[in-house]
């Protein structure tokens, strides 16, 4: 039998499980009260980090020296990093450097690995079913059910976990309502826009209230308003205790909410920690932002820029040019006085602080310069 048909038939059976249990009351809940979902917050920030103690605390999740092979491929190498409920750690790394592998050890679903998963400070092979239900995990690639329309989707899950009847339908609604979605809830699920299906999949992942959620590139394909969205239904997911991992390569995305770090680098951590103290260990800026008025071109900021001595590097960035200077040739107020004097017109001058893309570009080649040496 081919793989379509495998398919076919366990979709097939899925289905009637589907609607042969549908609005049944008979089967207990397997969970305890169920937390509310806020759905009042508007603009809540990035939760702040801060550094888990070195204990295998109840409230942090530990990976400790997780090794995968396949085959003669050391895919992941001694990795250990942690963090904790109500904080927003990212995966970063380029392609191959383990970060799907990662979580998907960290989901259970690849069991082939040595090391030692701790969550609330239990080992993750221990009570594995327990341990499932703790966890909501949001794939790169997720399989759709066309047939079904989105609040059918969510009540199939939903079942799944145990929650049937009118408790079950309640959680619907109020996930459909978090993931605004409940525009949407009788429409086909294959039938919703790219941006939608991340939301119904998250909403998905959370239908069960666990304690940790695993996103592997939730904010790829998504156009900016999409983004904008999906990172604001993080934050409040963390705002309510959620512990959150995911990788992604959007810096910019991660920059708005990420509140710790994990560098991977051909399957090996190179850095982790909260994103602060990371960013704490860069060189000391050197650069200015200069940003031009208002429907003035930046073009001649950065034509005087580049002529003139001690700026090292010139850069535009939307409506502003980054000058990277040498401090021992010049100084920014000399830069301005001149600026002044050549009639170079200029909204606001800023300090360039670093950023994820200098964080990231940093350590990456600091690491390519050791492997090399």
């Amino acid at each position: 039998m081919g793989e379509p048909i495998v398919g076919a038939v366990i979709l097939l059976v899925s289905i009637v499980t589907f609607f042969t249990l549908r609005g049944s009351d008979s089967i207990p809940l397997r969970f305890g009260t169920r937390r509310p979902i806020n759905l009042e917050a508007s603009s809540l920030p990035a939760p702040s980090f801060s550094p888990p103690p070195d204990d295998d605390s109840h409230d942090t999740i530990r990976v400790v020296r997780i090794c995968r092979s396949f085959g003669p491929l050391l895919a992941l190498n001694r990795i250990s990093f942690q963090f904790r409920q109500g904080e927003i750690c990212a995966l970063l790394g380029p392609n191959g450097a383990g970060k799907t592998t990662l979580l998907r050890i960290l989901a259970s679903i690849d069991q082939e690995f040595t090391g030692v998963v701790l969550l609330h400070g239990q080992r993750r092979h221990q009570l594995l079913p327990a341990i499932r239900q703790q966890i909501g995990f949001v794939p790169d690639q997720t399989v759709g059910y066309p047939d079904l329309s989105v609040t059918e989707y969510l009540t199939f899950f939903a079942m799944a976990y145990g929650l049937r009847g009118q408790s079950g339908r309640e959680r619907v609604r109020e996930v459909l309502d978090f993931a605004g979605l409940t525009p949407l809830a009788e429409r086909p699920s294959s039938g919703i826009s790219l941006g939608n299906r991340q939301r119904l999949s998250l909403a998905r992942a959370i239908i069960h209230d666990p304690d940790i959620l695993l996103l592997d590139e939730p904010l790829s394909g998504l156009d900016p308003r999409a983004r904008i969205e999906f990172r604001h239904l993080l934050v409040e997911l963390a705002a309510l205790g959620k512990a959150i991992l995911f990788s992604s390569h959007i810096l910019t995305d991660l920059s708005q909410i990420a509140s710790s770090l994990v560098l991977l680098r051909k399957g090996r951590v190179i850095q982790s920690g909260s994103r602060d103290a990371l960013l704490s260990l860069l060189p000391k800026p050197s650069g200015l932002r200069f940003e031009a008025p208002d429907g003035h071109d930046p073009t001649t900021i950065e034509r005087f820029l580049h002529e003139q001595p001690g700026v090292l590097k010139v850069r535009r960035v939307d409506s502003a040019v980054v000058a990277e200077i040498d401090p021992e040739r010049t100084e920014g107020d000399r830069l301005v006085r001149d600026m002044v004097r050549a009639e170079v017109r200029v909204e606001r001058l800023e300090i360039d602080e670093p950023d994820l893309e200098d964080l990231y570009l940093h350590f990456i080649e600091e690491e390519e310069r050791e492997g090399r040496a």
